[in-house]
């Protein structure tokens, strides 16, 4: 199940049979990390479909809680996609992925969507929300981002793995 152990900002989880370290800041991403905003049933659902060696898309990774997890679990033989346009968001997921010395994550910093180019994205400010939209929001911080299809970043991914396999 899940256990917490909280030291100086930042937050260990066990989440099944592996460890993961993330940070906290504030309380709200204290609440986010450790609530896993009440998803924890789904993720360790999901965790238990996921083997060793598979590729998993994290669309909307956000601060990398559930990347984090799928990442252990592939192990060294899989990959994790993390989709995360939001650009604190993105950093604060590529600082977990060093938290955990994690190598087989990619992180992709651009919206997923049916069609290429420019969106405004809606962003929550407030400390450890995490909470975006492509919906006018008007209490939110409105950003450009880039959009890409889904089908595009699995060629470009599958070219380039491909590359680096004939090298």
């Amino acid at each position: 199940r899940l256990r917490l152990l909280l030291t100086a900002g930042r937050v260990s989880l066990r989440l099944g049979q592996a460890r993961a370290r993330f940070l906290a800041s504030s309380v709200g991403e204290l609440q986010r990390v450790t609530t896993l905003m009440g998803e924890r049933e789904l993720l360790e659902r999901v965790l238990r479909m996921v083997r060793p060696g598979e590729v998993v898309y994290d669309v909307g990774a956000n601060v990398g809680t559930h990347a984090v997890a799928f990442a252990l679990r592939v192990g060294p033989a899989g990959r994790v996609i993390a989709f995360e346009p939001e650009p604190a968001m993105a950093e604060r997921l590529q600082e977990h992925i060093g938290l955990n010395h994690l190598r087989n994550v990619t992180i992709v910093r651009r919206a997923l969507g049916r069609e290429a180019g420019q969106r405004t994205l809606y962003v929550d400010r407030r400390p450890g929300s995490g909470r975006h939209t492509l919906s006018y929001e008007p209490a939110y911080a409105p950003i450009s981002v880039e959009m890409v299809p889904g089908d595009a970043v699995v060629e470009t991914l599958r070219f380039m793995s491909k590359q680096q396999g004939s090298n």
